[in-house]
């Protein structure tokens, strides 16, 4: 890599990362201001937290502010960075029927393709973020402010990859690791 490009890299990561966190904060600050019992819940965790800690904020304390990652997970379900993240298949898939069985009412397999619609390797596919996230199959009322969507309970009962504020798979943001 050539200085430029490294220069480059630094300069990207610095503008999505601010324009990505503010807006993130300045969504969760509103839907707080909004929900005063939700914000309290929070101070005391907060207070709860850091006085263990000394009144330090580290990563320690952080980790253990179980609903403020509940609160932010929900912010970024309500209003997600990027709303469609764009895709390349790279190798042959089969979306199954919408009835799960084959137009002629066989049960539907995928190595046949009987009634699916093929996605062949090539296809740029655009995945919905938003509509995923305000689906009400997996959240129910979307457009209430609900951090209890993010417990460990409810997250282990909703299917995967219908919350991905950072994308998923090998292109995911690198922000996912700093939340």
């Amino acid at each position: 890599m050539t200085d430029g490009v490294i220069e480059a890299q630094c300069f990207v990561f610095y503008i999505a990362g601010f324009e990505t966190t503010s807006s993130a904060v300045s969504f969760c600050i509103y839907e707080l201001a909004h929900h005063l019992q939700i914000q309290e819940q929070l101070r005391l965790e907060v207070d709860r937290v850091l006085s263990s800690h000394e009144g330090e904020i580290t990563y320690e304390a952080l980790v253990q502010m179980e609903f403020m990652d509940r609160v932010l997970n929900e912010t970024m379900r309500k209003y997600p960075a990027v709303s469609v993240l764009f895709r390349e298949c790279t190798k042959p898939y089969v979306i199954p029927p919408a009835s799960g069985n084959a137009p002629n009412g066989e049960a539907w397999k995928p190595e046949t393709a009987n009634g699916g619609t093929v996605i062949e390797v090539g296809t740029r596919i655009q995945v919905p973020i938003a509509g995923l996230h305000y689906d009400s199959d997996y959240f129910p009322d979307p457009e209430r402010f609900d951090p209890d969507r993010f417990t460990e309970e409810a997250i282990k009962n909703r299917p995967p990859y219908v919350f991905m504020p950072f994308g998923e798979g090998p292109r995911i943001c690198i922000g996912n690791y700093f939340l």
